[in-house]
């Protein structure tokens, strides 16, 4: 019986030593990097690996933290955290059930069972669902904000692009400070690598921003839909997609003593809050108040929405 997995073109198992060098090349985002001269060059070739992301590989090697492996797939492992140390809640098995706890003998928490947490898990989802009348008033209303994203979009393209003229400029300008000996070699080739990676950062942005797709209307439809039907995906989900779906939804869960906490991620709590009930499912209401409800609400979220994409765009 064969083992499958990354293989050489020769057929053999491809070693760590291969896979390091394959995460630590920056040929993969686009740029070329000569090893006898330490020179970096902009190659011709299609990147398949955005600069952040690579940046953030290196970042996670750089650290050298190996996680433990997991002898038992719990359902809520690695998801909850003790608020009184911030350790993990540990899982463990006790005549037939699942029980959540903090093994650090000072924290005040007690023990949880698996089905209290996922009933709160449930309890904190359940506020996302919408009624028949709020999914033809979303709906309708994205489609008005997709009128209006053209010229937004416009607008950001071209500032990027100005930002891109920029940064050749900027590079000119080195080259010419090497070449009239102002500055080192050294200097010149890490100060270059710089310049060229956030040249090929700010290519990716103008891609991300003119893929169809990409848009903000596009994300805010991806965000209404998710909460739309996180419910019913939760609770019709094996484990792990459980585990990925609440890991995207929250942030702060946390136990305190008794009391478990479950915040939503915004623009996520935005919507469990839209009619300020504390508990259950949205309360009946008339077509009148939810249009006035989403009118306020659709906004917000674009505000959010727009501000991360700013964040990502100044990274």
């Amino acid at each position: 019986m064969h083992k499958l997995g990354l293989r050489t073109r020769a057929g053999h198992l491809v070693g760590k030593s291969v896979l390091s060098r394959i995460l630590h090349n920056r040929f993969y985002t686009g740029l070329i990097r000569i090893e006898k001269t330490g020179e970096t060059y902009e190659g011709k070739h299609k990147p398949i690996v955005p600069v952040a992301l690579f940046r953030r590989v290196q970042e996670i090697i750089d650290r050298k933290v190996g996680r433990k492996v997991a002898k038992h797939n719990f359902l809520f492992r690695q998801l909850f955290q003790c608020a009184h140390c911030g350790r993990c809640l540990i899982g463990e098995r006790q005549k037939g059930h699942t029980y959540y706890r903090c093994h650090r003998s000072q924290c005040p928490s007690r023990t949880m069972r698996e089905e209290t947490v996922d009933r709160a898990v449930i309890r904190t989802l359940v506020r996302l669902e919408f009624t028949q009348e709020e999914k033809e008033c979303a709906r309708k209303k994205i489609l008005e904000l997709r009128a209006n994203w053209a010229s937004d979009r416009e607008t950001v393209v071209a500032a990027l692009r100005l930002k891109l003229a920029a940064l050749e400029e900027r590079q000119n300008r080195l080259t010419d400070a090497y070449l009239d000996q102002t500055i080192d070699k050294a200097v010149f080739e890490q100060r270059k690598t710089a310049l060229l990676e956030e040249r090929r950062t700010t290519q990716n942005r103008i891609e991300e921003m003119t893929t169809p797709g990409a848009g903000l209307p596009d994300r805010l439809t991806e965000v209404v839909e998710l909460a739309g039907c996180a419910y019913l995906a939760y609770r019709f989900a094996v484990d792990e997609e459980k585990r990925d779906l609440v890991k995207k939804l929250s942030s702060n869960r946390t136990l305190t003593g008794k009391s478990l906490t479950i915040t939503l991620n915004s623009p996520f709590h935005l919507i469990a809050n839209r009619f300020s009930v504390s508990h259950g499912r949205p309360s009946r209401t008339t077509v009148r108040d939810v249009t006035q409800v989403w009118d306020e609400l659709l906004p917000r979220i674009s505000k959010l929405l727009k501000e991360e994409q700013a964040d990502r765009l100044s990274q």
